[in-house]
């Protein structure tokens, strides 16, 4: 799936892992992509998440209230839940439509593209009065996507 990607889509994913273990997860879900693109700071979605408010520590504190932590130390390669995989292909298809590789914006895009109302990602979001419609609207916008 990630030979589709570019040096920072897949930096993005690597550091959703990184989110993930250190906040004692035991599976990477979308709110964790969401976490590492806003880390990508050279990219249209950092940009966008950092114009509507959204501070690290902020997203990572949402993050750690919505997910329970896993009973066990994690090592090894985290999965992803079904809804990030969705994302992640949903960012595929939105990138292979642009004709492009998949980088943190289309990322970010396939999880606003997908994720349902009960979505962690979403409630995420809302918890810190981010509504996803509006970040997909800016956020088409200054990649020029549709």
């Amino acid at each position: 799936m990630f030979e589709k990607f570019n040096a920072a889509g897949r930096r993005t994913v690597i550091l959703a892992q990184e989110e993930a273990r250190m906040l004692s997860h035991d599976r990477i879900g979308p709110e964790h992509l969401i976490l590492g693109a806003f880390n990508a700071r050279d990219s249209a979605a950092h940009a966008v998440l950092e114009e509507a408010g959204l501070s690290l520590e902020t997203a990572r504190e949402a993050v750690e209230a919505l997910a329970p932590v896993a009973s066990e130390t994690i090592s090894g390669a985290i999965p992803f839940t079904p809804a990030a995989r969705r994302a992640l292909e949903k960012a595929t298809s939105l990138a292979g439509e642009a004709r492009a590789p998949v980088g943190p914006d289309f990322i970010l895009l396939g999880i606003l593209g997908t994720a349902a109302e009960e979505d962690p990602a979403l409630r995420m979001l809302a918890a810190i009065n981010l509504p996803a419609g509006p970040l997909r609207l800016r956020l088409n916008e200054v990649t020029a996507t549709p």
